[in-house]
């Protein structure tokens, strides 16, 4: 009998050992993963004109404890019944930055954003297999948003949209969601993103898609007409009430937006940004054949709505991406099958968390300068110098003189008033003084612009270079400025 119990214990030891080494393997893809995607992140992460507005409105909040009214900052923008958004953003961001330095909120925006994308990889897929194979399309999540990841409000927007998506394929899936969930999301969102209103809009989407299943395969419809209703509610909990829902519907369907770049189409021409259409249409066409009958026509109804919405506007190509990532991991559940011996498994585990941890090491250590993409040396020399006010600069620069300046001397534009650009048309004037040379002269004296501070290789700075009526007084390799001269006074 020992000789039995010995031999049956080495057996229970043997299947015990693939399975620790399997948990083990798993763990490990997992740590791996998580590392290459907060790595990708980091690299890519910069502080723009945006993340520098949101500091320094920030700022005023701390300091004031109120909302201002007007304009703190620029000459040009509408001056009445200004709209601050994302006041909890600017706060958190003006308290990281001063109390802790600019990389310090780099590393929170990063770790915000990586938090997004790692939630909706684990989330989306359980099995290893799944997992390895998904990683990709959440590292491409990133790639994609690579031009426009930086330290603002959009960090949380994603992290926002990604749990609501979760939430909704919850609902869909016939489980339930407490009330208060979409109640407190959207009071937390509104205050941190203008793109909270998708807490409205997405569900609305799911219903109609969910109208195309059969009756019997439906699940109950009655949750997606209540979460929309609750997230409004739960939008009224901002420092302006229901002006500041109307406020942000305005901003939305502006005719202003569609000249910002992040939301026009993006260029097909280049292999990054057809990657994610290209999946959505390879996983329409898949969908469509395979995988589970239950959810087809919504799956299929989901992906052509965010493919479209991708294909006019980029912003939407992360939206798009993480839908395909979701409904994707099913129908790789069910296809993948590897047929690996576990000490093959194992090793290719290991070896390939190796790699990706090792390419993590050196993304995670990069040093980065917040003022890489800003004209610091430049905005210093104009206060530095007490140059004259009404400061002409580009719309990207904007949110830094904000930062730098904290509204004295006032500049010409940044990316905070939507609705003040559209009034006055201040953003089509800046966008004629990076294209239109005959306009230039007019511009700047309808503005009575007595500084420019410009990039060094636009069309403007070189038709001021030959401008007697102004005068080179500072430049570096990203930026000049110049100044307006004085009128000569001839003797009587």
């Amino acid at each position: 009998m020992s000789s039995v119990a010995s031999e049956r214990g080495g057996d229970a030891a043997s299947g015990a050992r693939p399975a620790r080494a399997r948990l083990d393997v798993e763990q490990l893809i997992v740590v791996a993963g998580v590392s290459a995607i907060a790595a990708l992140v980091w690299h890519h992460m910069a502080i723009l004109g945006d993340g520098f507005w949101y500091i320094a409105t920030g700022r005023l909040l701390v300091e004031h404890h109120r909302l201002p009214t007007l304009d703190p900052f620029t000459f040009a923008s509408v001056r009445h019944d200004w709209r601050n958004v994302s006041a909890g953003s600017e706060v958190l961001f003006a308290l990281v930055a001063d109390r802790l330095g600019l990389r310090a909120l780099m590393a929170l925006a990063a770790l915000v954003e990586a938090s997004a994308v790692t939630l909706l990889w684990l989330s989306a897929s359980r099995r290893l297999a799944t997992r390895l194979l998904l990683l990709p399309l959440a590292l491409l999540f990133v790639q994609s948003d690579a031009e426009d990841l930086s330290a603002r409000g959009q960090v949380f927007g994603d992290l926002g949209f990604v749990v609501l998506l979760l939430l909704l394929f919850r609902l869909r899936a016939g489980r339930r969601v407490h009330w208060l969930v979409p109640l407190g999301m959207s009071a937390v969102w509104v205050n941190v993103h203008l793109s909270f209103l998708m807490a409205a809009f997405v569900p609305l989407l799911f219903l109609g898609s969910l109208l195309l299943e059969p009756r019997g395969a439906r699940p109950p419809l009655g949750p997606f007409v209540a979460f929309p209703a609750l997230g409004l509610v739960g939008a009224l909990a901002n420092p302006y009430g229901y002006q500041y829902l109307i406020h942000a519907l305005r901003c939305v369907f502006a005719p202003v937006v569609g000249k910002f770049d992040l939301f026009q189409s993006p260029d097909l021409h280049s292999p990054s940004w057809l990657a994610a259409p290209t999946l959505a249409l390879a996983l329409i066409v898949a969908r469509a054949t395979l995988g589970s009958p239950r959810m087809r026509r919504s799956d299929v109804t989901l992906v052509v709505a965010l493919l479209c919405a991708a294909c006019s506007s980029r912003r939407y190509v992360t939206e798009l991406l993480a839908l395909v990532l979701i409904i994707a991991a099913p129908l790789v559940d069910r296809v993948v099958w590897t047929p690996l011996a576990p000490v093959a498994a194992r090793g290719f585990g290991f070896g390939l968390s190796a790699v990706l941890l090792g390419g993590a090491a050196l993304g995670l250590t990069e040093r980065k300068d917040p003022l890489r993409d800003v004209p610091s040396a430049a905005a210093s020399f104009v206060t530095a110098h007490l140059l004259p006010e009404n400061v002409m600069n580009p719309y990207q620069w904007g949110g830094y003189l904000a930062y730098a300046w904290r509204g004295r001397p006032p500049y010409f534009i940044d990316g905070r008033d939507i609705i003040g650009l559209v009034a006055n048309g201040i953003l089509d004037d800046t966008i004629r003084l990076r294209t239109e040379p005959s306009t230039f002269a007019r511009i700047l004296d309808a503005y009575e612009i007595k500084t420019v501070l410009w990039e060094r290789h636009a069309l403007l700075s070189a038709y001021l270079s030959e401008q007697p009526s102004w005068q080179l007084a500072y430049q570096d390799p990203m930026a000049v400025v110049f100044v307006r001269r004085a009128p000569s006074r001839h003797a009587p």
